[in-house]
């Protein structure tokens, strides 16, 4: 079987007796690609013949986005050969973090990192790129406060902007880890009601 991950290349299993295209043959084929790691597979489905394989939480779409694709020339006793093409991959998608780094109340703006993990499509090595983004609000916006998140103290759906305000003048920063949902609509085809929530 020979397996093709997008910009990375591909690797091929050969097989001579049959089984021997195992999880673990695959998952082996998958982390010897340059920059790639943490791939596992296991087999499942009716009688163990579907393989699925995943790749390393938080490690983004690997290589170019390209779909991951399998053709297999094993013959069985009819000697035919089996096409795996139809099969259905599933390309992961990048890892998105949004972090509270500062708030001014006087300006109504809010800055956060933004750090997106993901392939360059170079290798299989994940690599993180934060930027900084300063979002604006004002009083006609949604407020959510989430106390799951232990800088958080208490939980409000539909804060108002003074609990938002004072809520994130008691956070510690980017040092706090403090998660950072929002939906920003400032279009002139949109409502202009953007929503806010701090902690997760």
């Amino acid at each position: 079987i020979t397996v093709t991950v997008g910009s990375l290349g591909s690797f091929a299993i050969t097989s001579t007796a049959a089984g021997d295209v195992t999880p673990t043959l695959l998952a082996a084929g998958f982390n010897g690609l340059t920059g790639v790691s943490g791939v596992g597979c296991a087999a499942s489905g009716a009688a163990s013949i579907i393989t699925t394989c995943t790749f390393g939480a938080g490690t983004g779409a690997i290589g170019d986005g390209t779909a991951v694709s399998a053709v297999s020339s094993l013959e069985d006793s009819l000697a035919d050969n089996g096409d795996e093409a139809a099969d259905v991959w599933t390309n992961g998608t990048d890892l998105v973090a949004n972090l509270f780094v500062d708030d001014d109340p006087a300006a109504n703006t809010l800055l956060t990192a933004v750090t997106i993990t993901g392939d360059t499509g170079t290798d299989g090595a994940s690599v993180a790129t934060t930027t900084y983004w300063n979002w604006t609000y004002d009083g006609t916006d949604a407020f959510t406060l989430n106390a799951t998140d232990a800088e958080v103290d208490t939980a409000v759906t539909g804060a108002s902007e003074a609990q938002f305000e004072a809520e994130a003048a008691s956070l510690t920063g980017l040092a706090g880890a403090t998660p950072v949902t929002l939906s920003y609509r400032i279009g002139a085809l949109t409502t202009g009601i953007s929503v806010f929530q701090l902690g997760a």
